[in-house]
């Protein structure tokens, strides 16, 4: 044995910078308060905001920016339950109010990574299980018209009648 299957498959062996960090799991803030933001110290004389909590996201409309106050969080792909406890991850798509008119927002930044939460206004939104649902139905739909209505047979007991 030469002992190349016990080397790892990076240059040396593992290193603390490999391990990553604690997930910051950025939920919705309650009430008044506002965002609760935590200064990392990362590699290099680098540091790095992690946002615990957020009230806002950021959005631009029509060039200019604006604040809007997030409701809830409606789907997040990353994972279910994420949606569930309304916590905000790049993609997750948020309810938020603009003048109290209820809008779709989805996340483009890493709240988590950035400091802050910023995103795109959706105009037409449906959710994925809404979709998923949707799709079944035509395929119910296709399946049943695509069966042909079969001849009935006659049972012993209808022959000996006739």
């Amino acid at each position: 044995m030469s002992g190349g299957l016990r080397h790892t498959m990076r240059r040396s062996d593992k290193r603390l910078s490999w391990k990553g960090g604690v997930a910051a799991l950025t939920a919705i803030a309650d009430g008044d308060d506002a965002a609760d933001r935590v200064v990392v110290k990362g590699l290099g004389r680098t540091s790095k905001v992690k946002v615990r909590s957020e009230k806002l996201v950021n959005v631009t409309i029509g060039g200019k920016s604006k604040a809007l106050v997030i409701e809830t969080v409606v789907e997040n792909k990353a994972d279910r339950q994420f949606a569930r406890n309304n916590i905000l991850t790049k993609g997750a798509v948020l309810k938020a109010k603009d003048n109290g008119a209820e809008v779709f927002v989805k996340v483009t930044n890493r709240p988590g990574q950035h400091g802050m939460a910023q995103g795109v206004i959706l105009d037409k939104f449906v959710k994925e299980k809404d979709l998923k649902a949707e799709e079944g139905s035509k395929k119910e739909k296709k399946r049943k018209t695509a069966q042909k209505p079969q001849k009935k047979v006659k049972g012993p007991e209808e022959k000996q009648s006739n």
